[in-house]
């Protein structure tokens, strides 16, 4: 039996998480967990908005979640380590280029695993002029279905490659989230 101050709490907690969803504002609500973000300070060149609750994922972690040799440079994570941001430094590539570099980062993804699921294309102009170019799509890991987006951002010194993946079952509550802290990439001032 359904009581009616059970349906009133469930009611708030959805208005609240609708009405705190910006991470420049006062933070953001992932189900019941409220994250506040904080600039950091990414490669001594980008700044971005990242939970200050996230930490740097600890080696031993990272060689057991990406074995590959071509893991990503910065993985800042979640205590449990099912939400990653991970960042990589590329050679620099012209503002025009960005879209070609996306699109060709996206195809060979799906060339290695054609069963990965595409959904969403992006390009959009932060308000400090930076061009972010952002594409999601579905993965597999060994027990979980996992939610990733990649971001590929020209600067003047080089090319900024966001990665951001969760478990897929999460994909709703992060997905605006993520394409946020993408956006908030800024330049560094020296």
């Amino acid at each position: 039996m359904e009581y009616k101050d059970e349906k009133i709490i469930a009611l708030k907690k959805q208005m609240r998480n609708l009405n705190c969803r910006n991470i420049k504002e006062e933070g953001v609500y992932i189900k019941d967990n409220y994250l506040k973000f904080e600039p950091r300070v990414i490669f001594d060149a980008v700044k971005v908005l990242l939970p200050t609750d996230f930490i740097e994922m600890p080696e031993k972690v990272k060689s057991m979640k990406y074995p590959s040799m071509n893991s990503p440079e910065r993985i800042i994570t979640s205590r449990d380590t099912t939400v990653n941001f991970a960042f990589n430094w590329l050679e620099k590539i012209k503002p025009e280029q960005a879209n070609e570099l996306t699109k060709k980062l996206k195809s060979s993804i799906i060339k290695m695993n054609p069963s990965f699921i595409c959904y969403e294309e992006r390009e959009e102009k932060n308000p400090q002029g930076t061009i972010i170019d952002m594409f999601d799509f579905k993965s597999y890991g060994i027990d979980e279905q996992i939610y990733n987006m990649m971001c590929i951002v020209p600067l003047e010194h080089g090319t900024f490659h966001g990665i951001f993946n969760c478990l897929d079952r999460d994909s709703n509550h992060w997905k605006e989230i993520a394409w946020q802290v993408f956006f908030t990439t800024e330049v560094v001032s020296a």
